[in-house]
């Protein structure tokens, strides 16, 4: 049975208001669903001269960090209409800003359906313009890389050129190149005249339409195309002479990418045909490593033992030794003596048993994301592909709510976590209202290193721990110095009221650098010996015997709150933050803690504290069991119980996985878009493609 449709006229979108007309207009309710995250959204409306007003401003300051596209529906009597506009043909009306980089567009659809897209500009052009691409192939030769793309448009335009663009929205810079042809297109970058910086160049064709500029983005490869790429890794790349290199790869959503990055000591043949063989052995033994259903536990680039992560495998080890759970970790890690005593449980990072043991995990758990498992840059190789088709249970750092997090933790995305950990139902609201996860995906546990936190505070130390700023990632260095974040946490640190203040009060001020931070930590140095600036102590034993947390956005935040302790946010640079970062809590009225925006203020409330004994405030007190309703040392417990009452859908979600990995194969993608006009092999796909969703 289809859909219900109610028709409207005189559609006008303007400002931040879609207005329209229909039958005896009377008041109902304008719904917004966004199916890959399973989200439902109702609009602010009015009525308004017989007119339906529909108000966007509270839509765009709840979603506009999240990329998506949402189906608009009129509800009445507990039904949905979909919107459809009389007369209507696919179009696109005037972008809506946002204060962060996306905007927001309302098109109409090709079915003359009423829609909302929020995306950058930079990638609306494909749909606006009903654009065709395919890239046909694609080679380097030494520094010269060289390809050919054919472009398909009805409308009229003028080619600029290809355009090589940094996926960092912090950087402004790109690079143009000449293209030659018409409809198949040819073109050639030398890549050693570029100044590249680390990690990610997306692809580009800039034209010109009605002399308004479009991009876009280099897609849909090749059978050929795409297995040469995928394939192959060290006859398509170029080494630098500063030890960097850089290589083509086709992203999860089928575009063409560049990687420049350090060349690490994994990145070479050994390690390469390491991999191949280690994918022949597990093919080979496959039924008896399925058999010992191995679960991979890790944390930050396998390289530490102190989240998440370590907790929860130490309580499996010490609770449920017949569970073949299994830690990563770099075997030249500082945390590495931890793992004394559990050694028959952990894999050494790029041994070829944990190559062997990649290829046959049925789950991976961590407080990070699946890339961390392997090398978060690395874009190609056996390990990558299998890791992406692989369950996640995702533990998380903290509690969310402080600090938006990027796509690849929607539903919808390649490599979204499959199981959930949050802290409490209000935390599980805000991972299903912007992530798309139902309630059944959810762990609500609490953290596993909150197991072993307690107050051993004496009143005598506080910590200081910044978070970073995604708009300063990857700036060069001179840059980063000069930037308001260096500048207002030096001011501090050398002030002289502070100074007085930790004297006074006879108190240690720890400075904990966050990792992207360490190559500063000169600009901060003084000669006061009651400031501590470092990231070398154990970040679980700082949080327990300091007495309060100075922060801004950090998730450390939580960890104070859960001890009872006072935490002051010093959020100077919140309208930068809310542009590029986001937060899901309203900063102004949400906060568990006193928020300052100024360093005077930041000292006077950090001195109010020293003289009531660093006491918390009894209104943050009664948020607690809001935000944290679980402080009794179960929370893995409650994690390993989760994931066990959770063993039918995770195998449910594997079976997909398969199917998924199955459709992303070249050689099928190739058959299907040579097949998928035959309408008895489309009804096929379409019945196979819904099972994964």
């Amino acid at each position: 049975m289809g859909q219900k449709i109610i028709t409207v006229d005189h559609l006008v979108c303007k400002d931040e208001k879609i207005s329209f007309h229909f039958k005896n207009p009377h008041p109902v309710k304008i719904i917004g669903i966004e199916e890959s995250m399973k989200i439902r959204w109702t609009f602010d409306t009015d009525i308004i001269d017989s007119k339906m007003v529909i108000d966007l401003k509270s839509f765009n300051a709840e979603y506009y960090q999240a990329a998506s596209r949402w189906k608009l529906y009129v509800e009445e009597n507990g039904e949905l209409h979909r919107i459809q506009i009389s007369g209507g043909k696919n179009e696109y009306f005037h972008s809506i800003p946002s204060i962060g980089v996306q905007v927001i567009t309302p098109y109409i659809t090709r079915n003359g359906c009423l829609s909302i897209v929020i995306k950058q500009p930079i990638h609306l052009s494909d749909e606006v313009l009903s654009a065709k691409m395919s890239l046909m192939s694609l080679n380097f030769k030494g520094s010269f890389l060289t390809g050919t793309v054919r472009l398909e448009m009805k409308r009229e335009y003028e080619m600029v050129g290809l355009v090589l663009k940094p996926r960092d929205i912090s950087e402004d810079k790109q690079y143009l190149f000449q293209v030659k042809g018409k409809d198949k297109l040819s073109f050639e970058i030398d890549v050693d005249s570029m100044e590249l910086r680390p990690f990610y160049y997306d692809f580009y064709l800039l034209v010109r339409v009605d002399g308004n500029d479009h991009y876009i983005r280099f897609k849909n490869p090749t059978w050929s195309a795409s297995r040469k790429l995928n394939k192959r890794l060290f006859g398509m790349s170029y080494t630098f002479d500063n030890g960097f290199w850089i290589y083509p790869y086709i992203t999860a959503s089928g575009t063409l990418a560049l990687t420049y990055k350090e060349k690490t000591e994994y990145e070479s043949n050994m390690y390469f045909f390491k991999e191949i063989l280690a994918s022949w052995v597990f093919n080979i033994l496959r039924p008896y490593y399925m058999k010992k259903n191995i679960w991979l536990i890790y944390e930050k680039t396998a390289d530490r033992a102190q989240d998440n992560g370590y907790y929860f495998f130490k309580y499996i080890y010490e609770n449920h030794k017949h569970q073949q759970a299994y830690y990563i970790i770099k075997p030249d890690s500082e945390d590495y003596p931890k793992l004394e005593g559990m050694r028959n449980r952990v894999v050494e990072f790029m041994s070829f048993k944990y190559m062997v043991y990649m290829f046959s995990a049925q789950l991976l758990v961590s407080s990070e994301t699946k890339g961390h498992a392997y090398d978060i840059r690395i874009q190609k190789g056996r390990i990558r592909k299998a890791m992406n088709y692989k369950p996640l249970v995702f533990l998380q750092h903290g509690v969310i709510g402080l600090k938006k997090l990027n796509s690849i933790f929607k539903k919808s995305s390649i490599n979204a976590p499959s199981l959930f950990v949050v802290s409490s139902p209000a935390e599980g609201k805000i991972i299903q209202n912007h992530f798309g996860y139902s309630k059944k995906e959810l762990i609500v546990s609490g953290l596993p290193r909150w197991d072993v936190i307690e107050n051993k505070s004496k009143g005598k130390s506080i910590l200081l721990m910044p978070t970073w700023r995604v708009w300063l990632e990857n700036l060069p260095f001179e840059e980063v110095e000069k930037s308001e974040y260096v500048q207002v946490f030096r001011t501090f640190l050398q002030s002289k009221e502070l100074s007085q203040l930790l004297e006074q009060h006879d108190l240690t001020l720890y400075f904990y650098l966050h990792p992207k931070f360490e190559d500063f930590i000169d600009h901060f140095s003084n000669n006061n010996h009651r400031i501590i600036i470092s990231n070398e102590q154990d970040l679980n034993s700082l949080l327990m015997q300091t007495s309060m947390l100075i922060t801004d956005y950090s998730s450390v935040a939580w960890d104070m709150f859960y001890q009872k302790k006072p935490v002051i946010f010093y959020q100077f640079d919140l309208e930068t933050y809310n542009k590029y970062q986001g937060s899901y809590m309203d900063l102004d009225h949400e906060l568990f803690g006193d928020q300052v925006f100024t360093t005077e203020k930041l000292i006077s409330t950090i001195k109010d504290y020293t003289e009531t004994g660093f006491e918390e405030k009894e209104g943050f007190g009664l948020l607690r069991e809001m935000y944290l309703p679980y402080i009794d040392h179960s929370n893995s417990q409650r994690v390993y119980n989760g994931i066990q009452e959770k063993q039918g859908m995770l195998k449910k979600i594997k079976r997909k996985q398969s199917i998924s990995r199955l459709l992303s194969n070249p050689g099928v993608r190739f058959l299907w878009s040579k097949l998928n006009n035959v309408k008895p092999i489309k009804r096929v796909g379409e019945r196979i493609r819904l099972k994964t969703k």
